[in-house]
């Protein structure tokens, strides 16, 4: 009965052993995307390192790659990304990860190809299918890219590279109101994407939507108070709106943030023409022109500038002749 001992003995250590691997491997795992969420990369990356032996080999790959796309350390996530595909580790979140991460390094065909990889692997996984999305977008493929998003969609509705894919392609395609939808959905699961905001802000003043628009780059400017370009686009909407004191007060903050900021002066002189404060408009128009040339055709055909094209001074900071000055920003062009 001696060896029956030994036997139950060995399997007992044998389970013991498993289990205690299993759960060091579950709590590694666990720390590891914990340290990864509070982007602690480097400790994340020597925790990869230090536990490798026993984590799943596309567990490793996967959550390596994502770090070095998300630090766009691009040559170590090329040559991670061969490692991964030398193994011949097949996953579906591995080859997803390495489409997108194909997709930042802009070898957009390989990038293609892990995407279908992943799908021939898992059909009812929607990242891959916004991976593809995202290449037919930079390819120029507009139709191509709104067909992957939706197929995207159609499996997760919420995934917020769809919507923001989807809201893009719309907007390219002019189809603004369609546009606005998934735009507005991307920015409730996003409330920091300033370009989303900035996308909304110019739709909403395209329609003349001057409220709405105003509300967009005041978002903007609560996520990142440092834009000069922020400031000086809400005080062209103020100023449509008729809120022209505001208007100001945002301009002067985009001035205050960049002195060089010349279409904040022109935009400024809109408005002291307007209140006929003419010497005010002078100036800025005169700051406006000195740093940006191109304002001066602009000026020249610019009706909130009727206060000022009765006076010799606006002929000449302008020019007398719009074909005159077309001629000389050529010159300035090509010089």
């Amino acid at each position: 009965m001696k060896w029956v001992f030994v036997i139950v003995a060995v399997i007992m250590f044998a389970l013991i052993f498993y289990y205690s691997v299993n759960n060091e491997k579950t709590r590694t795992k666990k720390k590891a995307l914990r340290l990864y969420r509070r982007k602690r990369y480097d400790r994340t990356i020597s925790l990869l390192e230090a536990k490798r032996k026993i984590l799943d080999e596309d567990f490793y790959y996967s959550l390596l790659i994502e770090i070095l796309t998300e630090t766009k350390d691009i040559k170590n996530l090329l040559r991670v990304c061969n490692e991964a595909i030398d193994a011949k580790i097949e996953s579906s979140m591995l080859y997803n990860n390495i489409s997108y991460a194909y997709f930042e390094a802009e070898l957009m065909d390989k990038a293609l190809e892990y995407a279908d990889k992943c799908i021939e692997l898992n059909d009812k996984f929607a990242a891959p299918y916004a991976n593809k999305g995202n290449c037919y977008y930079i390819l120029g493929n507009v139709s191509k890219a709104l067909e992957s998003f939706d197929k995207a969609l159609s499996i997760n509705e919420d995934l917020p590279a769809a919507l923001y894919g989807k809201g893009i392609c719309l907007y390219i395609q002019k189809k603004y109101d369609e546009c606005e939808e998934y735009l507005l959905r991307y920015s409730k699961i996003n409330r920091k994407s300033v370009n989303t905001f900035k996308l909304l802000g110019d739709l909403y003043f395209e329609n003349k939507d001057f409220s709405s628009a105003a509300r967009m780059y005041e978002s903007i400017i609560s996520v990142d108070s440092t834009l000069p370009w922020a400031y000086y686009e809400l005080g062209n909407i103020l100023f449509f709106e008729g809120d022209l004191f505001r208007a100001l007060t945002s301009l002067d903050k985009a001035i205050e943030l960049d002195n060089n900021c010349y279409i904040a002066y022109y935009y400024k002189c809109r408005i002291f023409s307007i209140f006929r404060r003419i010497d005010l408009a002078f100036d800025c128009l005169e700051k406006a022109i000195e740093g940006e040339k191109y304002l001066k055709l602009i000026a020249f055909e610019d009706n909130f500038l009727n206060n000022l094209k009765i006076y010799s001074r606006f002929k000449d900071l302008v020019g007398y002749r719009k074909n005159d000055i077309v001629a000389e920003l050529q010159v300035t062009k090509d010089d």
